[in-house]
């Protein structure tokens, strides 16, 4: 029986290379065999079943395979590979996506991976479903077998962040792979944004995303605190006197020894995860941020954090995108934004681009005064 890998929810325009994988675009009719030829035809058989609305989907992603055929049977050890490939993707997805804009949002769902088996001369599909007792495996002819986009899954060309795709890739015969890879698998399944996810359970994986990639032992917060402050380390730190999500002067008692926004905010989360993780669904721990503004910083911060521990691995170069980006951090935690703004459609309505566009402005006259400091040293102005 023939096999295709691909992505159903995934657009992209150009192929990627990374590692011995190749993702390809795919287009209905076109792409990537041409019209009319044989391969297409195949795809396009293959792909029908994958709707949007009542619509077959004209792009998605196919992957090759340390450049073999498209369409082969997959060794065991290649279909393993393929589904850890789709975790790294859906972190590099993660990393990328945007907030309160108009495009580029996406979650871990979007990335889905179908590994799908077909009899080339009949077509249909066999599913392979898991069960408690073991697995079950069904036949379904082309007119019965249709997939619909979920709901919570955007539509729209997908966007990757290329260097920690790359990073994860090269990471995998790293020591740390194991608590990297454990980390990824944690943080992606809080973020599939898929209703039958509970959040407070969110909230769990998300702690135990950052313990297992600070590879905390224990559940101890101290260790977990200073392990996150040393590494999204800003280049200059808040007062906490300004930071208007501390305006419950409670922080003063509970975290006496706390020096940093961002030290409040991680001890914080420890110890709302603490009570969630015990079965609770309404924790008794009244949280100095709500589980939302919880859940968004995290989603946020996680991905900066990872870059970090890579870099050190030296599996990662830092940009300065990134350094702004762990500046960004303690600003984005001082701000509540999930209250209700002037035009919730409006994207500069929100503070968190009001917050990047601060830093950004702020960034940008730094860089400037460097620059007529620096000409002002070579004698070019005066």
């Amino acid at each position: 029986m023939s096999m295709l890998a691909f992505f159903p929810w995934v657009s992209i325009k150009e192929s990627i290379v990374v590692g011995e994988f190749e993702l390809i675009p795919y287009l209905r009719d076109i792409k990537p065999a041409g019209r009319s030829t044989e391969l297409q035809g195949i795809l396009d058989r293959v792909l029908t079943p994958y709707q949007i609305g009542d619509q077959p989907i004209s792009s998605a992603t196919l992957i090759r395979i340390d450049n073999t055929e498209l369409i082969r049977n997959f060794a065991e050890e290649e279909r393993a590979a393929l589904f850890i490939l789709s975790e790294l993707l859906a972190t590099s997805g993660l990393a990328a996506r945007k907030y309160f804009a108009y495009g580029g949002y996406q979650n871990r769902d979007s990335f889905r991976l179908v590994v799908q088996a077909f009899a080339a001369a009949h077509g249909g599909a066999a599913i392979t479903s898991r069960r408690r007792d073991g697995s079950n495996t069904n036949y379904w002819g082309d007119d019965s077998y249709k997939v619909q986009k979920p709901e919570h899954i955007p539509i729209g060309t997908s966007s990757i962040d290329h260097p920690l795709l790359d990073a994860l890739v090269q990471a995998r015969d790293s020591a740390h792979w194991e608590r990297i890879y454990e980390a990824l698998l944690s943080f992606n399944l809080a973020n599939t944004d898929n209703s039958e996810m509970s959040e407070h359970i969110e909230m769990v994986l998300h702690a135990g995303a950052f313990e297992r990639l600070f590879d905390c032992h224990h559940g101890k917060e101290d260790e977990l605190a200073k392990r996150f402050t040393g590494v999204c380390s800003p280049r200059q730190n808040l007062e906490l006197q300004s930071c208007s999500s501390l305006e419950n002067l409670e922080y003063q008692n509970r975290f006496k020894r706390a020096s940093t926004i961002r030290e409040i905010w991680i001890r914080d989360l420890f110890r709302l995860r603490s009570n969630l993780a015990h079965g609770k669904v309404a924790s008794r721990y009244m949280p100095l941020w709500s589980l939302q503004n919880h859940l968004l910083l995290a989603s946020y911060v996680f991905p900066i954090v990872l870059k970090c521990e890579l870099a050190a691995l030296g599996f990662y170069t830092r940009t300065e995108t990134d350094v702004d980006a762990v500046d960004l951090f303690e600003p984005l935690a001082c701000k509540d934004h999930f209250k209700p703004v002037s035009n919730r459609h409006d994207p500069c309505s929100h503070p968190w681009n009001e917050i990047k566009e601060q830093v950004w402005q702020n960034r940008m006259r730094m860089k400037l005064a460097e620059e007529l400091k620096k000409l002002r040293k070579q004698g070019k102005i005066e």
